[in-house]
């Protein structure tokens, strides 16, 4: 919950139509996740295998944004990975959503270079602001 309310407050305190510190093409350490059917995202979407991508704290900018992993193809960014995976890697980890475990198991863990999109659709509930 805590690293929930750190990302609604990231994103809150960013002004309406600004970019982010990040540049325009970074690399983050890329791994697959799988959850089951139907289960939310962070801010409570739908998390959708080939779509969703969830980011450590490290890159918690890319929240709400759509970006193109190379090799890996077009994801938007709407879930967060853990915390550990900062400390661990020493990077941004950008997990992308499988859905199968076999898939999950195939992304393995490798760096590839991200090229941020921009904004999706994303908005912060009301009551987050």
């Amino acid at each position: 919950m805590e690293l929930l309310m750190y990302a609604f407050l990231a994103l809150a305190s960013r002004p309406a139509g600004t970019r982010t510190d990040l540049p325009k093409v970074i690399e983050v350490r890329v791994t697959g996740y799988y959850t089951e059917p139907g289960v939310k995202s962070a801010i409570g979407e739908e998390i959708r295998p080939g779509g969703t991508a969830a980011v450590s704290p490290a890159c918690i900018e890319l929240l709400g944004e759509r970006v193109y992993v190379k090799g890996h193809g077009v994801w938007r960014v709407n879930d967060l990975a853990a915390a550990w995976l900062d400390e661990k890697y020493g990077r941004c980890t950008l997990d992308l959503a499988q859905g199968s475990k076999e898939a999950t198991m195939k992304i393995g863990n490798s760096i590839a270079t991200v090229v941020r999109i921009g904004e999706s659709n994303f908005s912060l509930p009301s009551d987050a602001k």
